[in-house]
């Protein structure tokens, strides 16, 4: 088994939002089968670069925060699909 590099992983985080939707941080996390800390730095960079979109939810005494992909996001992504889909011919 290969290790995955940090572009890999960033694609993979892009992938699953962009198959599931919205979701919190904890889903995702599992979903892309990464430990905590390396997945909180991957989110932050992904935010950073303004791929990723959050949106805050208030509850009583919670806040909880949705992740999507915004545009640019969306665009990486189907950049990155269509790249596979060259390597593959």
């Amino acid at each position: 088994m290969t290790r995955r590099g940090t572009l890999e992983i960033y694609l993979d985080v892009l992938g699953i939002l962009g198959r599931e939707g919205e979701m919190t941080r904890t889903r995702m996390m599992y979903a892309s089968n990464l430990a905590w800390v390396p997945f909180k730095r991957c989110l932050s960079k992904l935010e950073e670069l303004d791929l990723v979109k959050t949106r805050r939810e208030e509850r009583v005494g919670k806040t909880r925060c949705f992740y999507s992909l915004s545009e640019k996001g969306r665009r990486v992504q189907d950049l990155s699909r269509a790249m596979k889909m060259l390597m593959k011919a």
